[in-house]
C-alpha cells in the first residue's frame, strides 16, 4: 500500500532548501500522574542529544512522576528565503526515528491536503500510525501516534514535526499552552485539532482586517447604504490607490476562502479518523470480551473530540458565510471604483474634446487670417517685384523722356547678367531641396530595415532557445532515475 506514496514522493511542491542549523526547538506536554494536570515544557535539543531526548518518556519519582504525552518539533520556515531552519542530517534522523520518512516525502508532493498513512510498526504490541496536514506555504504538520495494544503497555505518545512560519508557530504554541483534557491530548487527532483551531482563528482575523478596509473604501466611494459610512462627497482623488487596495482585499479573501475550505476538509477528516478509531476499538472489545481502562479513556477522548469538532464545524459554516458576504462587498466596491474611474475618465475626455474643439476653432481663425494675408501678399507681390526690379541698375532711366508719350525704357547690358545669375541659382536651390528630400527618405528606409532585421534576429533567437529547451527536456527524460522512468512509462501506457 505504500508504493503509491513512495512513487509520488519525487514531486517537490515545497521547493524549500535546508539551512545548516543542527539544533531545534521542541514543546512537550507532560502528564503529572498524581494531579492529572497537563504541563507544557519548552526547550532546545541539540543534534547529539536526539536519542537521549526521545528515550526519555518518563521522569521524576513519587508525587513528581511525569510521563510525556505529546512532543512537537518546530521546523521554522522562512517564506522570503524559501528555507527550512534545520539541516538535512538532523531532519533525516528525526524522520527515521519517528517513522515519518514516508509521510514527509509524500507531504512535499502536495500543496494542500490531509493524509492518513498505512499503519506500520516493527513491534506487534504497538499500534503506530502516521498522519499529515499541509497548507503550503503557511504550515505543514506530520506526526506519528503510537499506543500499546496490550493492557500493561506504555502510555500513548504523539510525536509531531511542525513546518511553520513565525506567526503560525506563535499561534500553535498559544494553543498548546491552553488547558486541555488528558483524553484529548492523548488522541491521535490532537495535532489536527490544534491546526484546525489555528486556521479558524486566522480566518476570523483575516475577515476582521478586511472589513475595516472595506468600511473605509465604502465611505470614500459612497456606494453603501450604511448611515455610518456616508461620505460628504464621493472620492475624487487617490482612486488608483483605493482600487489597488480593494483588489488586494479581494485576493486576500480568495485566499481566506481557500483556507475555509481547507478547514472544512480537516474537520471532516478528523471525524472520519475518529470513526475509524471507534471501529477498531469495537473490534478489539468484541475479540477481548470487555472494555479496558485505556480503551474507555480513548473512547471518552473520541467523544469529546467529536464534540469539539462539531462545534468548530458550526463556526466554520458561519465563517464561510461571513467570508462570502465580505467578498461580495469587496466585489461591489471594486466595481464602484471602476465605475467612478470610468466616469472621471469620461469627464476628462469630454473636457479634452472641448479643449480640442476650442483649439480647432482658433486654428480655423488663424488659418483664415493666414489666407487673408496670403491674398493681400499676392495682390501686392507683382507690383513689389516689378518695383524692386526697376529699382536696380539694369535700366537706363537717365535716357528716358519724362515729358514724352513713349513709356519704353532701354535695359542696360547688366540686365542680361541679372538673369544669368538668377536662373542657375534658382535651379541649384531646387536641386538641393530635392536632394535633401531624397536623403531623408533613404535614412528612413534604412532605419526601418534595421528594425526589421533586429526583430528577425530576436525571433530567430527565441526559436533557437525553444529548440534548445526541447532537446534538454528530451535528454532529461532519457536520463531520469529508473524508478521514476518506470513510473512515467506505467502512466503513459494506461
Amino acid at each position: 500500500m505504500e508504493d503509491i506514496y513512495q512513487n509520488l514522493s519525487f514531486l517537490d511542491q515545497w521547493k524549500n532548501r535546508s539551512t545548516d542549523e543542527t539544533s531545534f526547538e521542541v514543546t512537550e506536554l507532560w502528564l503529572q500522574k498524581t494531579s492529572g494536570k497537563i504541563l507544557t515544557r519548552g526547550h532546545t535539543v541539540e543534534a547529539g542529544g536526539i536519542n537521549r531526548w526521545l528515550s526519555q518518556r518518563q521522569r521524576g519519582l513519587g508525587d513528581q512522576e511525569e510521563s510525556v504525552v505529546l512532543r512537537v518539533i518546530w521546523a521554522d520556515v522562512s517564506f522570503q528565503d524559501k528555507a527550512i531552519n534545520i539541516c538535512d542530517a538532523v531532519r533525516d534522523e528525526l524522520l527515521d526515528k519517528l517513522g515519518l520518512k514516508l509521510a514527509h516525502g509524500y507531504s512535499r508532493s502536495i500543496i494542500s491536503g490531509v493524509t492518513a498513512f498505512p499503519p506500520r510498526s516493527a513491534d506487534p504490541a504497538l499500534d503506530s500510525r502516521a498522519y499529515s496536514i499541509c497548507y503550503i506555504p503557511k504550515l505543514a504538520a506530520i506526526w506519528s501516534h503510537t499506543r500499546s495494544t496490550t493492557p500493561d503497555g506504555p502510555d500513548p505518545v504523539t510525536n509531531c514535526i511542525m513546518f511553520v512560519q513565525r506567526d503560525e508557530k506563535a499561534g500553535l504554541q498559544q494553543c498548546l499552552n491552553m488547558p486541555w483534557d488528558l483524553s484529548i491530548c492523548r488522541n491521535a487527532m490532537f495535532p489536527a485539532l490544534a491546526l484546525a483551531l489555528l486556521l479558524g482563528t486566522q480566518i476570523d482575523k483575516s475577515n476582521g482586517d478586511i472589513k475595516v478596509q472595506i468600511r473605509k473604501v465604502e465611505k470614500r466611494t459612497g456606494y453603501s447604504t450604511f448611515n455610518s459610512r456616508q461620505a460628504d462627497k464621493p472620492a475624487e482623488e487617490e482612486l488608483g490607490e483605493l482600487s489597488a487596495q480593494t483588489s488586494g482585499s479581494a485576493a486576500k479573501l480568495a485566499s481566506t476562502m481557500r483556507k475555509t475550505k481547507t478547514l472544512e476538509r480537516v474537520l471532516d477528516w478528523i471525524l472520519r479518523m475518529v470513526a475509524e478509531e471507534e471501529g477498531r476499538m469495537q473490534q478489539t472489545q468484541a475479540q477481548g470480551g470487555g472494555t479496558l481502562a485505556a480503551e474507555q479513556s480513548l473512547q471518552e477522548g473520541c467523544d469529546l473530540l467529536k464534540s469539539h469538532v462539531n462545534l468548530l464545524k458550526e463556526r466554520q459554516k458561519n465563517q464561510l458565510l461571513d467570508t462570502e458576504y465580505t467578498l461580495k462587498r469587496t466585489e461591489v466596491q471594486v466595481a464602484a471604483l471602476f465605475s467612478i474611474i470610468s466616469q472621471q475618465d469620461s469627464l476628462h475626455n469630454l473636457a479634452l474634446s472641448q479643449a480640442t474643439h476650442t483649439i480647432a476653432y482658433h486654428s480655423y481663425r488663424d488659418s483664415s487670417s493666414m489666407k487673408t494675408l496670403a491674398v493681400v501678399t499676392m495682390f501686392f507681390l507683382p507690383g513689389s517685384f516689378i518695383s524692386a526690379l526697376f529699382s536696380t541698375g539694369c535700366f537706363d532711366w537717365d535716357e528716358v523722356d519724362k515729358h514724352g508719350s513713349d513709356i519704353g525704357v532701354r535695359p542696360t547690358p547688366q540686365f542680361r547678367l541679372y538673369w544669368a545669375i538668377t536662373i542657375p541659382l534658382t535651379l541649384v536651390t531646387f536641386v538641393l531641396y530635392f536632394l535633401w528630400l531624397w536623403v531623408q527618405k533613404r535614412d528612413k528606409s534604412r532605419i526601418l530595415k534595421d528594425k526589421e532585421a533586429l526583430r528577425n534576429a530576436e525571433s530567430e533567437k527565441e526559436r533557437n532557445l525553444e529548440e534548445a529547451e526541447g532537446h534538454y527536456l528530451v535528454r532529461r527524460r532519457q536520463t531520469m532515475d529508473p524508478r521514476t522512468q518506470t513510473l512515467y512509462s506505467t502512466w503513459n501506457t494506461k
